[in-house]
């Protein structure tokens, strides 16, 4: 008799709630419990979600829905919004404090640098804009012993209106 073939186990884990900054600090804090509880090291993969809930608690409506997905060495991150009255995207590229080089935001201000720091930090990230206004932002974090170091020139790839 052949053995059936070893499936890759996955977990996952998804909630909705109103998109408030105190609820997006309560669910990383739930999800730094969910993702020990499922042996996943949580460093990159909270950062990640940390940026992604403010994003959606600040300028995404209503209601936010989260989900991650643990397969194998990597989490799916998605974070979705009901609406916005802005798009979500990063500080335009501008001289940095020396040598004229190009970086992420203004180098004297505070915000900005969110969606740059999601996409270094991920090895794969989408941002989605539905015609509704609402944004889906979905981004693929690798857990295991192998970490990709990430490339300066990478960049986030924009979808939608």
């Amino acid at each position: 008799m052949d053995a059936l073939p070893r499936t890759e186990s996955r977990r996952v884990a998804a909630l909705c709630l109103p998109a408030t900054l105190e609820n997006a600090h309560r669910v990383r804090a739930c999800c730094t419990g969910l993702l020990a509880a499922w042996g996943v090291p949580a460093g990159d993969a909270l950062v990640v979600l940390a940026e992604l809930l403010a994003n959606a608690a600040e300028h995404g409506g209503e209601e936010m829905a989260v989900r991650l997905c643990h397969r194998a060495d990597r989490l799916e991150v998605e974070v979705v919004d009901t609406g916005s009255s802005g798009r979500p995207l990063p500080a335009a590229p501008g001289p940095a404090a020396r040598g004229g080089v190009e970086a992420w935001g203004d180098v004297e201000g505070l915000r900005g640098r969110g969606l740059p720091m999601v996409s270094v930090l991920s090895e794969r990230f989408v941002l989605r804009r539905g015609s509704d206004g609402s944004t889906r932002a979905l981004a693929l974090v690798r857990t295991g012993a192998a970490r990709r170091i990430p490339s300066p020139d990478r960049g986030l790839t924009l979808v939608g209106a």
